[in-house]
């Protein structure tokens, strides 16, 4: 699988905060995470938007 796309510099707290919430929930299991603000400003978020995908299906696979 190859993804290609730009990335952006994610710098509003109410776009960080989701993004941040689904690591914590994806690699810790719990919910409820809270980033205080100082904490925040101190996290680089990049988001990239896909701009295409490729990929290939080996033979006998589904």
């Amino acid at each position: 699988m190859i993804a290609e796309g730009a990335a952006e510099w994610v710098v509003r707290e109410e776009e960080k905060v989701p993004a941040l919430t689904s690591l914590v929930r994806k690699y810790s299991g719990k919910d409820g995470a809270k980033f205080p603000r100082k904490r925040l400003d101190e996290v680089t978020v990049i988001r990239i938007p896909l701009g295409s995908m490729t990929g290939k299906v080996s033979p006998g696979v589904r």
